[in-house]
């Protein structure tokens, strides 16, 4: 089990709550090589929705993605006493706790800082532009397809910077991890049952002959276990070991009841539960070979935060089985997501390609 013992001082400390000032202070405390970008419109995007951090997340890319098209320059505001999640000693806003503005990385610093000062930007609380239409997320709408994955990478790129103090933090963590090519495991249970019923379907016995499957089939020789269930987490890392595999985990908390979802259990401290999921998901992104996931916000999230040859989901049809593949058989390996019968809910891929186990870049 790799763990994070002691929570992290962020880049930035803002002593006041209010947004503006904060990054301000944020721009003189940490100036970041902007984009040259003459004079976008500057949209501060204040997030009132009271989910799960990655569905917050979700609501982020697609504000990015809007202020592109508009040429515009995004401030994210996590800081409303609406959430469920709360920043750590001296930073209100949750978003710095971990990423960079995208308005950093899209002008230059004196334009942000001018913006900001004489108020020339646009306040919003939008919760309607949801990237990715919710694919890999709730069942309904099927898989994330092959050009969605790309175009959120993109986005990403485009968009995400992590601080560099947190960075340093994922980047200890991953050197931790067991040598060799690990496959991410994902499954998403507790209040999930509402979205996706497919998440609920399978066994033990089954989780664990999916998971050996996929690993022969792919070469992998350890596994990194991700799921909300803490009880499944336990037997599901005591049945991997029996069979030899190496197995790692990392020490989110989590509920002791199995229906509850930790974002909304109140008893987790609100900086520790997004700590912990923003952890994961980036040891999943950037620490792992391939993916192996039920439907979840955060397994979307992985997919557009990872390295452009990380496994896609291809579900053009919606149809359970195998589906369409490219002629190469190489590409085939590499694309080609079963979804299959009993392993229903589950979207896997391959990466290819250079080792990049410790690449940390966003």
């Amino acid at each position: 089990m790799v763990s994070w013992p002691q929570h992290f001082t962020p880049d930035v400390v803002h002593l006041p709550c209010d947004v503006i000032l904060q990054q301000k202070r944020c721009l003189k405390a940490h100036p970041l090589p902007g984009r040259p970008v003459s004079s976008p419109q500057v949209i501060l995007w204040h997030c009132k929705h009271p989910h799960g951090l990655f569905s917050m997340f979700s609501l982020a890319l697609g504000h990015m993605e809007t202020c592109e098209k508009r040429g515009a320059a995004l401030l994210v505001d996590w800081s409303s006493e609406e959430l469920l999640y709360r920043g750590p000693p001296g930073e209100p806003n949750v978003w710095n706790a971990f990423f960079c503005q995208p308005a950093e990385l899209k002008m230059p610093q004196e334009a942000l800082r001018a913006a900001v000062d004489n108020g020339r930007y646009t306040e919003t609380s939008s919760h309607k532009v949801v990237y990715g239409n919710y694919r890999g997320v709730i069942q309904g709408y099927g898989c994330i397809p092959a050009h969605q994955a790309a175009q959120g990478r993109a986005l990403c790129k485009r968009n995400i910077a992590l601080r560099p103090k947190f960075q340093q933090k994922l980047q200890t963590v991953i050197d931790s991890l067991p040598f060799g090519r690990l496959l991410a495991v994902h499954i998403r249970r507790s209040d999930k049952g509402c979205e996706a019923k497919a998440n609920f379907e399978l066994s033990d016995d089954r989780l664990l002959q999916r998971i050996l499957h996929q690993c022969q089939a792919w070469g992998m020789n350890g596994v990194f276990l991700c799921t909300d269930d803490a009880s499944l987490k336990q037997r599901l890392t005591n049945a991997l070991e029996r069979t030899g595999l190496s197995v790692s985990t990392y020490d989110a908390t989590l509920p002791t009841d199995g229906t509850k979802a930790v974002h909304f259990d109140k008893t987790v401290d609100a900086y520790k539960k997004a700590e912990d999921v923003v952890m994961e998901a980036l040891l999943m992104a950037k620490g792992c070979h391939g993916l192996l996931s039920t439907y979840s916000n955060v397994s979307a999230a992985v997919v557009y935060l990872s390295h452009d040859k990380y496994p896609k989901r291809l579900d053009k049809t919606g149809r359970f089985g195998m589906l369409e593949c490219p002629n190469n058989r190489e590409q085939q390996i590499d694309l080609v997501h079963h979804i299959l019968g009993s392993t229903r809910g589950f979207m896997i891929g391959k990466s290819t390609g250079q080792e990049w186990c410790h690449e940390t870049q966003v």
